[in-house]
């Protein structure tokens, strides 16, 4: 954990509060009262010199296992090097880890933060973090689509993301759902082949409880999928599979 002031603290613990107002002065003050006590309190605590000052407690106390380290850190590289434009997202999430990493190996681990916002947003950055926000919220995502191999031609699509997976030979991002507009049956879409995507805010949906992602991904990905599900996956929605789950489910990669 990196020293921080008492308004570095105050900053993460109200994170909405109105700097430089009384109120916020109030909150410095209480932090600062909180970390006097703990300076008396924890003997792992450290008060640095300097105006003003910093505070650190030595002891990890969310310290990971090298393989917990390895899986949490590999998989935020994974979505830093295809997704380049969420900057703020992605740099708390690998501060977070390098806080939670051994001190040894905090150095290297900062140096990647150095180029977050340098590189140009991609198609799939735009298109991931409205996924997410759709997956994440539990509203229908709607996009165009074309099949490559195809017409040619851009389809509306309407999906209810169940899954956002990494394809385990290509690493690109897909999104693993119902389609509703016109085959009402899952399907996975390649999030770089999306365009003009939507939130319909006005929709929900619940990812049913039949729902098996190793089988529907053992049907559009093949052997590698279903016998070695995707180790730096986004996320795993642990659940089931409708029956019409099956090898239609598969995009062209």
């Amino acid at each position: 954990m990196r020293p921080r002031t008492a308004a570095d603290l105050a900053l993460l613990l109200y994170p909405t509060a109105p700097l430089g107002t009384r109120r916020w002065n109030a909150i410095v003050r209480g932090v600062q009262r909180d970390l006097d006590m703990l300076d008396h309190l924890e003997p792992d605590f450290e008060r640095l010199r300097g105006r003003p000052p910093r505070y650190i407690i030595h002891t990890v106390r969310s310290a990971l296992q090298p393989l917990e380290l390895l899986a949490l850190h590999a998989a935020a590289r994974l979505t830093y090097h295809r997704c380049s434009g969420e900057v703020q997202v992605q740099r708390r999430a690998l501060q977070r880890l390098t806080d939670w990493a051994p001190a040894r190996l905090q150095p290297v681990l900062k140096v990647g933060l150095s180029d977050l916002g340098s590189r140009r947003r991609s198609r799939e950055t735009l298109n991931m973090e409205k996924a997410v926000r759709a997956w994440a919220d539990g509203h229908p995502l709607r996009f165009e689509y074309r099949v490559p191999g195809g017409s040619g031609t851009w389809r509306p699509n309407q999906l209810n993301i169940y899954l956002i997976e990494v394809h385990p030979q290509n690493l690109e991002l897909y999104a693993l759902g119902l389609e509703t507009s016109f085959h009402g049956a899952v399907r996975t879409f390649k999030l770089s082949r999306m365009r003009a995507l939507e939130v319909v805010q006005a929709e929900s949906y619940d990812i049913p409880e039949t729902f098996v992602p190793q089988q529907v991904l053992g049907a559009a990905w093949g052997w590698w999928a279903a016998n070695q599900w995707a180790v730096c996956r986004c996320a795993c929605v642990s659940g089931p599979t409708p029956p019409t789950a099956s090898k239609r489910a598969v995009t062209h990669i």
